[in-house]
């Protein structure tokens, strides 16, 4: 499954360093990152840290997939975002080098990797020595990025959901009202046999409809709207030593096989106070999760600041389909 559905900081906590400088243009500030190994909830976990500047703010990137990290993209596609930011890029137990280091962490749950992610909260901020941070939740990350930042707001800059993720099951009902909609669907045969299987309950594997779904939205541009970003994806997803011979899918079958109940049971709807500035950054064309529905939740959202922001040429691959669209809104728009 595509998933379009992303500094040299002294952490003594932490093992298996390793330092690169990722730009050397005499114009722009020099990126240099940092690869780390951090103990949380018990697991080892692999995080990335890039930073060109010592006051930069810090920005947690919490990937989607499930199990699907965004770390060669963002290295691809995205670094200059670390010239104003010190991003932090962590893999969740079961995902990426995390998997790697631990094939069987145990307990992949959604409120363990929460707690990991409040975890590392805290390893930031005291080592970074910063009060506060900014977080982006993309996709399957804006679930665990809501719930981190709605339990403990005091954290928090701002919170970022990219590609928000409200209700899968509602999203699911709308993407299959979207397809019915489309003209060309209906001279697809095996496409309407697919939906009116879903339509009446006959793949009752939640994992298996959702796929069989997405396959569909996929198809006619409703995962991916720009489709020259899927080369560049798989581009970065192969650029790099320690990816090349990464299982993608793999590991996303494993990992995912444990956390489908919890994405399955999410519901945000009923959320409707935040104490944080909340920004959305949304797909316009997006009917893998519904924009539409992550628009209405916010219309219903009371928080100290909010604003919602439209990326007019992507679907549900925002940070990828249009990467310097992103940087722009990250940089010009997200930070005051």
């Amino acid at each position: 499954m595509r998933n379009l559905l992303l500094s040299i900081i002294a952490f003594s906590l932490l093992v298996n360093s390793g330092c690169r400088n990722i730009s050397s243009n005499k114009e722009a500030p020099v990126i240099q990152s940092e690869e780390q190994y951090l103990n949380l909830g018990g697991v080892e976990q692999y995080i990335e840290i890039y930073k060109s500047a010592d006051n930069n703010p810090v920005l947690l990137l919490v990937h989607g997939g499930p199990a699907w990290p965004q770390t060669p993209q963002f290295r691809y596609l995205h670094k200059e975002i670390a010239n104003k930011f010190t991003v932090v890029l962590w893999e969740q137990r079961g995902a990426g080098k995390s998997y790697l280091k631990n094939k069987t962490p145990g307990n992949i749950s959604l409120d363990q990797i929460i707690d990991d992610g409040q975890e590392l909260i805290k390893i930031i901020k005291d080592k970074l020595n910063v009060e506060k941070i900014y977080l982006a939740g993309y996709s399957w990350g804006s679930i665990v990025g809501l719930k981190m930042v709605e339990e403990n707001p005091a954290d928090f800059y701002a919170y970022i959901g990219i590609a928000q993720l409200i209700n899968k099951k509602r999203g699911m009902e709308i993407s299959k009202d979207w397809l019915r909609e489309n003209d060309t669907i209906h001279k697809d045969i095996d496409a309407i046999a697919v939906l009116d299987s879903l339509d009446n309950n006959l793949i009752p594997d939640n994992q298996e409809a959702g796929m069989k779904l997405y396959q569909l939205v996929y198809k006619y541009g409703g995962a991916v709207y720009n489709q020259e970003a899927g080369i560049e994806v798989e581009k970065a997803q192969n650029h790099y030593d320690d990816y090349k011979n990464y299982d993608w899918y793999g590991v996303y079958r494993y990992s995912s096989q444990f956390l489908a109940d919890d994405l399955f049971s999410t519901d945000f709807r009923s959320l409707k106070k935040l104490r944080v500035p909340v920004y959305l950054i949304l797909g316009r064309h997006d009917w893998n999760v519904p924009s539409v529905l992550a628009l209405e939740w916010y219309e219903n959202l009371d928080a100290p600041e909010k604003k919602i922001i439209w990326m007019e040429n992507t679907a549900h691959g925002t940070l990828d389909e249009d990467p310097d669209d992103f940087k722009r809104i990250m940089l010009e728009m997200i930070l005051p």
